[in-house]
Formats: structure tokens, sequence, C-alpha cells
């Protein structure tokens, strides 16, 4: 877990792994698609890197998870 600006954040696969062991069938990718879509918030402190911070897991933790279609953040 990555710690910015006194923020908890997650990195795509993090997320992904921690859907996953909530039961929820993710993979990284679909993350990464969530994101551009602007389903889920992400910054991008470089060119590489992608951060979600840890309220976006609770937010989609709360969802329905039935569906899981996310609204656009």
């Amino acid at each position: 877990m990555s710690e910015q600006r006194g923020k908890r954040y997650l990195t795509t696969e993090e997320f992904a792994r921690r859907l996953q062991e909530a039961g929820i069938r993710c993979t990284e990718r679909t993350v990464q698609n969530w994101i551009k879509a602007g389903k889920v918030k992400a910054i991008r402190p470089g060119r590489r890197h992608l951060y979600i911070p840890i309220e976006e897991l609770d937010r989609i933790l709360r969802s329905d998870q039935q569906t899981l279609r996310l609204a656009p953040v």
C-alpha cells in the first residue's frame, strides 16, 4: 500500500486483489478500465503508475455487488 500526503492509496493490482478477497471477480485490467471510464477515481503521479484512494474500495464494497454497475464518480 502506498502513502501519499497522508492518504492511503492502493495500486491497481492491490485494488483488484482486495476485491477478489471480498468475493468479487475482478482483474487488474478491469480496474484499469474502470479508471479509464471514470468509474473509479485514481491519481497518476508519473507516467506509469496509478494509485487509487482506499475510500474507492470502500465505496465499491458498499455498492451493488451483484451487478457492479458503478456510476461515474
